[in-house]
């Protein structure tokens, strides 16, 4: 049987549709709120933070809801360091646009943005877990480890390369085949640079040029590339990457050395939105 309707259902799919992560955060943090006073319903005359911090003591008593992401260094109590470090410092800040009030997260700021998708994330998890518990809500959900596709990556390594062109980079199949008429380019050597810092589902492929060493002084486009296969995981990766153009305007005149770090994500069904436009 399908799981019963419930608003915060629809809270969860406009949030994951949303372009701009502010929206996305505003609509996750009603899904919440309507997901907890499901589960505690707020009492009439009830301030609204103090049947917030009732809803989450009973959550985390009886649901099992982890406040862990919120907590902070020192703190003792996860339901007042959530009220604290979270709701008062961000939900209040960008539901609100008050400066007398204290602080206020903006659209068109960059360090905004990372802060309000870094939270979007943390209470993500909360409404997940508690669709699950409370409805039996069973998301979709496949895909790789990451170190499983780390070691992949570092498999199809030996036969990546980049190309690097004043036009749009051939594909692949068109550099194979000699096809006439390309734009001028060429391909370059890449280094398969493991993880990417603290992110676990992120890899970086890297390659230093030396402009002098090149026919053209403009890079209008990149492609990172690897040879066809018919590998079950490896093929598919590889399509991926010879199919994913990216786009440029690089100036190399009076440049010494350019470094080019191409990032691979691995996004598995259901894995949480991240891409966002500013």
């Amino acid at each position: 049987m399908p799981p019963p309707h419930h608003a915060a259902y629809r809270y969860f799919r406009y949030s994951q549709a949303a372009q701009n992560v502010f929206d996305a955060y505003r609509n996750m943090f009603l899904a919440l709120e309507s997901l907890l006073d499901t589960v505690v319903p707020k009492q009439s005359g009830e301030g609204e933070t103090d049947w917030l911090k009732r809803a989450l003591v009973d959550a985390v008593r009886l649901k099992g809801l982890d406040l862990g992401a919120f907590a902070k260094p020192a703190g003792k109590d996860p339901v007042e360091d959530f009220v604290d470090a979270h709701y008062s410092a961000v939900r209040c800040a960008v539901f609100h646009s008050k400066s007398s009030a204290g602080q206020v997260l903006r659209p068109g700021s960059l360090a905004a943005q990372d802060t309000v998708l870094q939270q979007l994330l943390a209470v993500q998890a909360l409404v997940e877990h508690l669709m699950k518990t409370e409805f039996s809500v069973r998301l979709p959900s496949s895909g790789f480890f990451h170190s499983g596709f780390g070691m992949l990556l570092s498999q199809l390594a030996p036969v990546t390369g980049l190309l690097i062109s004043v036009g749009e980079c051939p594909t692949v199949e068109q550099v194979m085949a000699e096809a006439d008429n390309l734009a001028e380019g060429t391909a370059v050597p890449v280094t398969f640079a493991g993880p990417n810092g603290i992110h676990t589902d992120e890899w970086l492929f890297v390659s230093e040029i030396k402009p002098k060493d090149l026919s053209f002084t403009a890079i209008r486009s990149l492609r990172l590339i690897a040879r066809p296969n018919d590998h079950i995981f490896l093929g598919g990766i590889a399509r991926k990457m010879n199919g994913t153009l990216m786009s440029t305007d690089l100036d190399l005149q009076d440049v010494s050395k350019l470094v080019v770090r191409v990032r691979c994500v691995l996004r598995n069904v259901q894995s949480q939105k991240r891409g966002f436009s500013h």
